[in-house]
């Protein structure tokens, strides 16, 4: 299950949320995934967040960026 953790985030959160080094203080608490009996609950907040940072940090690395970019190109060129 996914879930947005609560009420909608307003813009300036989402603003907030993405351009933020630190995981914002609003989503200290909270885990990105919770083991939840059968199934899993997956904090979309957090994963956005944590998404976002993994590829910042990937993209501003150049040694990983042009290895990033030769793998898009290998899984985006053409079929032979």
């Amino acid at each position: 299950m996914l879930s947005k953790g609560g009420a909608a985030l307003s813009k300036q959160h989402v603003d907030r949320l993405l351009d933020s080094q630190d995981r914002p203080g609003w989503l200290a608490r909270l885990t990105t995934i919770d083991h939840l009996g059968a199934g899993y609950d997956i904090s979309v907040d957090i994963l956005a967040w944590g998404v976002q940072r993994m590829l910042r940090n990937l993209l501003s690395d150049a040694r990983q960026a042009s290895r990033a970019e030769e793998t898009a190109r290998r899984l985006l060129a053409p079929a032979a």
